[in-house]
């Protein structure tokens, strides 16, 4: 759909028209609101790749949300660097541009200071800047020097970033967000990268689900997948579907509820997937990864 709100909803209007059961509403600024005006035809709904934990609540309870939220990402990577790392100070940089990039360091901060952790500093950046010179100046600058930076800035400002960073002699570990799991945040290069953490929603290991899936999407395809959200998606397709298994096929509050007490669905990313009735928002392991610049 475009980005005009009233143009998607009348593309959405269209598509209920026609009879569909179920709506995948994407992370479009009007989600909420093509999401709603499914909810008045009785069709549940997910917001696809959208991890803003306000979705399900803003949306109402016919839409649904699969996917790692951002208020889980950044406890669990506050819990991670203060308990397995043991990280003690950090800075964090958000943008305020967007609330992805503002809210999840405030999510960080949260957990770990409740955890006994200190922040030393917050910068604010604008989205695709080109330039984080300054910055990098106050995190050099920082006093105590930090354990730790934490941003979930993602493409095209992360490379840009950590080789600034590099460039000016800091050496102090990154942990970013789950927008870094793609390719080509390898263009920062191995020195810049090093040491680097992000969390995602899944690692292809040999003999894996996930593993499975990217061989027969490359075999389909091509290529392997530029990210594991093309496997996220993939997931809503068999989310539905162990629902619509129970409910016989039959759409409107039986698959809704149906969908609101699914439990032990096996998908790509994960093989015991559960949903929580009541926030309507799955419950699911976090994957780690840590860049090595060997």
């Amino acid at each position: 759909a475009g980005d005009d709100a009233e143009q998607q909803k009348t593309q959405v209007q269209e598509l209920i028209d026609e009879g569909i059961q179920y709506l995948i509403a994407t992370t479009a600024d009007h989600v909420t609101a093509i999401a709603r005006l499914a909810a008045e035809s009785e069709i549940p709904s997910d917001t696809a790749d959208g991890t803003a934990p306000n979705l399900p609540r803003d949306c109402g309870e016919w839409t649904f949300q699969y996917i790692m939220a951002d208020n889980l990402q950044g406890a669990s990577m506050a819990n991670y660097c203060y308990t397995e790392l043991g990280y003690r100070t950090a800075y964090l940089v958000k943008s305020p541009d967007v609330a992805y990039s503002n809210n999840l360091p405030l999510y960080f901060k949260e957990v770990f200071e409740k955890l006994g952790g200190t922040v030393v500093g917050i910068s604010d950046y604008k989205l695709e800047a080109g330039d984080f010179s300054a910055q990098v100046t106050k995190i050099k600058n920082a006093s105590p020097t930090p354990d730790m930076v934490y941003t979930p800035m993602f493409l095209p400002d992360t490379p840009v970033f950590l080789k600034q960073l590099k460039a000016a002699g800091v050496d102090i570990p990154v942990v970013s967000g789950e927008a870094n799991d793609t390719a080509d945040v390898l263009s920062a290069g191995p020195e810049a990268l090093d040491g680097m953490i992000l969390p995602t929603f899944g690692y292809p290991e040999p003999g894996t689900p996930l593993a499975d899936f990217y061989a027969k999407y490359e075999e389909g395809t091509g290529a392997a997948p530029d990210t594991v959200i093309v496997a996220d998606v993939y997931d809503i397709i068999y989310i539905v579907k162990a629902a619509l298994e129970q409910t016989g096929g039959e759409g409107g509050a039986a698959l809704r509820d149906a969908i609101a007490n699914l439990s032990g669905v096996q998908l790509a990313t994960t093989d015991n997937f559960v949903m929580d009735p009541v926030t309507r928002q799955g419950k699911r392991e976090i994957t780690l990864l840590e860049m090595d610049g060997d």
